[in-house]
């Protein structure tokens, strides 16, 4: 334990906030529970990395953190190190607006996010032979979007809060580029992540290509 001083309540908001980071549970029965434990002398290393975050005020999480709320992870941008490397930043833009995109021209051209690939048992054959890297499509139906590969077809959907933003601003022609980011198909349920490049209509081809690419390969530290 770092600091048998430090209150339960500051506690439960240091971990609610770590972990809506982190996609981890915030169910408060949960972390109440969890946080009396380690008030009882119980280690809890997580905890421990809540409290350091939330004690030097700094965002600490992976960029890929899938959040359940939104169905993706935060929004981002990729910016150029004095050391020619490429880093996730998060949107401005996207950030300014309470999280949310303004849906008008006023959102970023191009941006990056990550999203977990939602698999039906009837996708699961399909969706278990993509690889690393696998190019996918999405495509609107109803009130859902559908995610395709060019030669298995279906293999699943996103998650409802993804897809209701995505239809939103179907009027902006959006053009998406997706790829399986990391798949473990050995599990009892397939976890497949993907990320996504999101482009206004008037970005060219190319361009997606080269930023799909980088967002791909830039490092991920936390941040």
């Amino acid at each position: 334990m770092l600091c048998d001083a430090v209150r339960e309540d500051e506690i439960f908001e240091a971990f609610l906030l770590y972990a809506s980071l982190h996609g981890l549970s915030t169910d408060a029965g949960e972390v109440r529970t969890r946080i009396q434990n380690y008030l009882h002398n119980q280690p809890d290393p997580t905890i421990d990395e809540a409290l350091w975050a939330f004690a030097e005020d700094r965002i600490v999480a992976p960029p890929d953190i899938v959040l359940e709320r939104w169905g993706k992870s935060r929004i981002y941008e990729l910016i150029e190190t004095p050391q020619h490397d490429w880093r996730h930043c998060v949107s401005d833009s996207w950030f300014e607006n309470d999280c949310q995109f303004y849906t008008d021209e006023r959102d970023a051209r191009i941006v990056h996010f990550w999203t977990q690939l939602a698999v039906a048992p009837e996708c699961d054959e399909a969706a278990r032979k993509l690889c690393v890297g696998s190019r996918l499509q999405f495509r609107m139906h109803g009130q859902s979007v559908y995610v395709e590969h060019r030669q298995l077809g279906q293999v699943g959907w996103l998650a409802a809060p993804l897809a209701q933003e995505i239809l939103a601003r179907n009027a902006l022609q959006v053009r998406y580029l997706a790829l399986v980011d990391s798949i473990q198909p050995a599990l009892p349920s397939l976890d497949c992540k993907l990320i996504v490049i999101a482009a206004a209509s008037d970005v060219g081809g190319e361009q997606v290509v080269a930023y799909a690419s980088q967002a791909f390969h830039a490092l991920r530290a936390k941040c």
